[in-house]
């Protein structure tokens, strides 16, 4: 029978298999990553920028004429926004860049980061009656607006006899 000697620079809590599943409270410097991590906690994979779907219709005829997206990409600027329409479907992606500011002469940190600058993709399914040619959008004081237009049925006056 042979004993294993285990040399290693972690604390003795990082060398138990599943370690890493508890909480940071078991790491060295427990208060600060308690603090640094707690909001992680609230995270939940596969969640978007919030956004609202609105439908704009004629007020005489009540007929729907236009859809509108409201995306609120809070801190981010329109470079870091693509809009496209394939196999039937709106994309919106979003890809907040990396680069900080590294003007300052001092260091900061986050006591909290409530604002998630995070890689995102929303699609929407487009009906046969949007008018793909036509869609635009608008992009100020972090609120995205996608204005999509149907398009117009033509209507004819028929009169159809009674037999």
């Amino acid at each position: 029978m042979t004993t294993k000697l285990i040399q290693s620079n972690k604390p003795f809590m990082a060398q138990v298999p599943g370690f890493n599943q508890f909480p940071a409270l078991f790491t060295d410097n427990w208060f600060n990553a308690f603090f640094r991590d707690v909001d992680k906690a609230f995270e939940a994979p596969g969640v978007h920028y919030p956004y609202d779907i609105l439908v704009c219709k004629n007020p005489k005829t009540g007929i729907t004429f236009e859809y509108e997206i409201h995306v609120a990409l809070a801190g981010l600027s329109k470079e870091n926004i693509k809009i496209q329409v394939k196999e039937n479907k709106l994309i919106i992606n979003i890809n907040p860049s990396t680069d900080t500011d590294s003007s300052n002469d001092y260091f900061m940190e986050y006591l909290r980061n409530g604002i998630s600058y995070r890689k995102a993709s929303l699609e929407f399914s487009l009906s046969k009656e949007v008018d793909t040619q036509n869609i635009h959008s608008k992009f100020t004081n972090g609120l995205l607006k996608v204005y999509i237009p149907l398009t117009e049925k033509p209507t004819t006056d028929i009169n159809i006899d009674v037999d």
